[in-house]
Formats: C-alpha cells, sequence, structure tokens
C-alpha cells in the first residue's frame, strides 16, 4: 500500500484522480478506520465531475477550476489525516510511565556523529537568509531518510520533550520528504525538481505555471500549509530530496542540482522566514560500476552545498554503546546486554537497513512492557 507522502505526491491537475483518490481511501480505511467515507464522497464528486466533462457541461477553464478544488480538499484532508495520525503514535500520560518508554526516533540514533558534528557546525556558521544545502550520500543501504528524520526530531526540540515531558515544543519544523524523477533534458530536470518542491509546499504546479519563471520566494509566500502553521524565524524547514541511481544523470543531474541552487534560491529569504534546509540525498549501490566515483566527483566539486561524510556502516560497537545509553530503560543485566549482543547483533558491522527493524523490536518491547 502507498505511503500518505506517495499519495500526496501522485495528485495533480491534469492527472486522471480516480487511482489518486482510490489509494487515499484505502490508506484511510487502513490507517483511521471510518475516514474513508470523506474520501468516497469526494470520489464521487470528481466522478459526476467526470460525467459533465464528458457531456460537454463545463468550459476548459470550469472543469480545471472544479478539478483543482477536488485535489485541494485532499490535500487539505491528508494534513489533517498526517496530524492525526501522529497524535495516535504519541503515548499517553495517563497509561504510560513516560519516563520509561523510548521514542520511535531512537531507532535512528546509532551511529552518524560524524555526520551529526558536521551538520551543526555548518548550520551554525551559516546565514538564516539563505537556504542551506547538504549532501548526504552512501550506499541507500544506510537509510539516509533516518538520520534527515533525526535531525529533523533534534531541531524540533523532540529530544529535550522526551527528557521533560512538561516542556513546550520550542521549535516547529516542517518537514517533507520528495523524489526526482530522471528526465531527458535540462529543462524538464528542473522542472521535475521545482515541481516536487511545489508540492512538497502543498502547491499544485499546474496552477503556478509556467515554474521555472518562479523562485523560492514565491513558493514560501504562496504556501497554504506554512501559512496556517504560521511558522516563524524559529522554525524550520527540512526537505529531503532524493536522487536514486535509477534517475542519476552524470550530465544532467548536477547542471539541474547547481541552476536549483544559484538560481530558483538565489534570493534571500524575508527575515521572518524559517531556516530552510535542504538535503539532498544521493542513494546508490556500491556495488555499481562508476556511480559512486560519479556522486563522489559532484560533491567534491560543489562550492554551495554542504556534503556531509560518507555514511558508512555501523560498527558493532556502536551498537554496544547505543544498548549502553538505554540500560536504564531497557532494564537489562549486564550479562543480558551481552548476551543480546550475541544473538541479535553477532556481525562486527551492519547496514542501518539492517539494524533499524531490530531496534524497533527492542522499542516495541519497552513500551509494551510499560502500558
Amino acid at each position: 500500500m502507498s505511503t500518505l507522502e506517495e499519495i500526496r505526491n501522485s495528485f495533480s491537475i491534469e492527472s486522471h484522480l480516480t487511482p489518486c483518490l482510490e489509494a487515499l481511501r484505502d490508506w484511510a480505511k487502513q490507517n483511521l478506520p471510518g475516514r474513508e467515507d470523506e474520501i468516497v464522497i469526494l470520489l464521487n464528486r470528481y466522478n459526476a465531475l467526470l460525467t459533465g466533462i464528458n457531456n460537454f457541461l463545463f468550459t476548459e477553464e470550469e472543469a480545471a477550476a472544479k478539478s483543482a478544488q477536488v485535489v485541494k480538499n485532499a490535500l487539505d484532508l491528508m494534513r489533517k489525516y498526517e496530524k492525526e495520525v501522529q497524535q495516535k503514535a504519541e503515548p499517553d500520560p495517563g497509561t504510560v510511565a513516560n519516563a520509561n518508554l523510548l521514542h520511535d526516533n531512537h531507532k535512528y540514533t546509532c551511529n552518524r556523529a560524524t555526520q551529526h558534528n558536521s551538520f551543526d557546525q555548518w548550520k551554525k556558521q551559516s546565514p538564516r537568509d539563505k537556504p542551506l544545502f547538504y549532501y548526504l550520500y552512501g550506499d541507500e543501504l544506510h537509510v539516509h531518510k533516518g538520520f534527515f528524520r533525526r535531525l529533523a526530531f533534534e531541531m524540533e526540540g523532540g529530544l529535550l520533550v522526551l527528557e521533560n515531558e512538561d516542556l513546550k515544543v520550542p521549535n516547529q519544523v516542517y518537514t517533507r520528504e520528495i523524489t526526482i524523477k530522471k528526465k531527458p533534458d535540462l529543462d524538464s530536470y528542473k522542472t521535475e525538481i521545482v515541481g516536487r518542491v511545489f508540492k512538497a509546499f502543498e502547491l499544485l504546479p499546474d496552477a503556478h505555471a509556467p515554474l521555472l519563471e518562479k523562485d523560492i520566494t514565491y513558493v514560501m509566500t504562496n504556501s497554504p500549509v506554512l501559512n496556517q502553521q504560521r511558522l516563524t524565524a524559529d522554525d524550520y524547514i527540512c526537505i529531503y530530496t532524493r536522487i536514486h541511481q535509477l534517475h542519476w544523470d552524470p550530465k544532467l543531474t548536477p547542471m539541474a542540482t547547481r541552476w536549483f541552487i544559484r538560481d530558483f534560491c538565489k534570493l534571500p529569504l524575508p527575515p521572518d522566514a524559517p531556516q530552510l534546509i535542504f538535503f539532498l540525498g544521493l542513494e546508490y549501490d556500491e556495488l555499481m560500476p562508476g556511480i559512486q566515483d560519479q556522486v563522489l566527483k559532484m560533491v567534491e566539486a560543489s562550492d554551495i552545498v554542504h556534503g556531509l561524510p560518507k555514511l558508512e556502516k555501523v560498527s558493532n560497537t556502536d551498537i554496544q554503546d547505543w544498548l549502553l545509553s538505554y540500560e536504564e530503560i531497557l532494564e537489562l543485566s549486564v550479562s543480558e546486554r551481552r548476551q543480546l549482543i550475541r544473538d541479535k547483533f553477532p556481525k562486527p558491522e551492519f547496514y542501518m537497513d539492517e539494524l533499524i527493524p531490530l531496534f524497533e523490536e527492542l522499542i516495541h518491547q519497552v513500551n509494551n512492557q510499560n502500558l
């Protein structure tokens, strides 16, 4: 089943909306039972629109406007659903001993100190009135998105709140994850990147054409979600931009990303705007010949994007340190902890993709014991 993010990215004024709405209906039925009725109403409205179009009841402009309204309603519902799912995932302080709980975010907190320190240093010395750009690269088994989600959670003050449940969250962090698809020429590649960014800010690209004549200030000024959330200069917008090797072009990818950074994002942001941070996630298979060298060349040649150190495997020592950090919550004796390492983590090093399910299992086990 598609994720909510994938469903959101599938919506467009010009696309046929029935599959998009059906996917959203199925998602709601599984994740928020009972709420699928709202999507059924939208589906019926869209089907009535299609009937009217087929019977020539609307002009082209009227049909486009009605279709855009359906898309807007769907995006509004998805934003509401996202908040509801997040609230459901948060522990109830009345029924759970919060001090003994492990938040789901901790599955991402093993290792990555080198990347974390590099991120912090560059962020501190960079002006807030310009978007920040980071390269995050390595084999896709290192789970780039996990590190991105960890940073976003920490910028929101999530770790502070976990340590003190009465503490108010100090910052808002608006996050989105987008995937760039390969295109045959430079202008198409530019349009692909900008279109995905428009969608990340819940703007319909078709309604704001021509996209290449706009800029990032236009996007942030017109974004309905940013206006609704009332983000301030103390807050953050974090966008993970995935470029997978299947959609990598050794010539067009560097050219298009450079244009996006130098031209589309060149204007200073308004003084009251939240800090905007883009993570360019370059994901590939290290065993594929040539791709790693091409990515490294792009990272090292850039003077406008800060390349975080390459993601590497997690050592067994790092895993032991992770377990030691949560020893009071896990309530493991030294013997039990050592046995756990022998049973679950027998290798000298692991890909993060292997570790996350094991950490999730431990986190869920601990949380269920505290219910």
